[in-house]
């Protein structure tokens, strides 16, 4: 998933930005200190929550096909390597998903018309959600709502282009979801974006109209939960 700044964790930024985002004040704002690290939706595909797990984890992914995936990479690559990279990038993210305990899976996945490919990378430990919506910001929206109104008590959203993301970052970040009750957790990167969002319920003014691809998606997006 490109263009939201997912991208992994760099040793010049904290892990995480905490916020309750029913407050408006920067003093609110909990900043990691460890730098080592619709009621009318359909139901999730082959899906249902578990009761003992209240946290949803959704890995946003995107077919590996030839001329559709990294094409920022060509050149240097040609566009069948770069889609083995990106391949390469989904099978690790789904290896450190099922290492992560106390979660229920989801794979939210596009083009709609990819789930068999996907079922047959993800397998039984993972549930399967189309992507759906207009722009990155819509599909973000769409499938935080979805999760979270099937019953978690929060979701927890990464893309497939951190492959150097520590697996502690994600058990943090289940931490502070369920232990400090943080309504927003973001995994800021020195480039402006974030590799990681957590909530704790719908927060779609967070996605609408962000200027995606951009140094200032974090900032925006910082700024929309302040006022939330």
């Amino acid at each position: 998933m490109h263009s939201w700044g997912l991208r992994s964790p760099s040793d010049r930024v904290d892990p995480f930005i905490l916020m309750d985002i029913r407050v408006c004040s920067m003093s609110d704002v909990r900043v990691g200190q460890d730098a080592a690290v619709s009621a009318s939706a359909p139901a999730p595909v082959c899906s249902r929550v578990s009761e003992t797990a209240p946290i949803a984890l959704a890995i946003m992914a995107k077919r590996p096909q030839a001329g559709k995936v990294k094409t920022r990479l060509c050149p240097p690559l040609i566009p069948e390597e770069a889609a083995q990279l990106a391949h390469c990038f989904l099978l690790d993210k789904l290896e450190q998903g099922r290492r992560l305990s106390g979660v229920t899976r989801f794979v939210a996945f596009f083009p709609p018309d990819a789930e068999a490919f996907f079922r047959t990378q993800a397998g039984e430990a993972f549930s399967l959600l189309p992507q759906r919506g207009a722009d990155l910001g819509d599909r973000l929206v769409d499938v935080s709502d979805r999760l979270l109104g099937a019953g978690v008590s929060a979701v927890m959203i990464i893309g497939t282009d951190s492959p150097t993301l520590p697996d502690a970052v994600l058990r943090e970040a289940h931490e502070v979801l369920t232990r400090d009750r943080a309504d927003v957790v973001l995994g800021p990167v020195d480039d402006g974006g974030y590799y990681l969002i957590g909530l704790r319920r719908p927060s779609g003014s967070l996605f609408h109209g962000i200027a995606w691809s951009t140094d200032t998606v974090l900032s925006q997006t910082v700024a929309r939960a302040k006022r939330a």
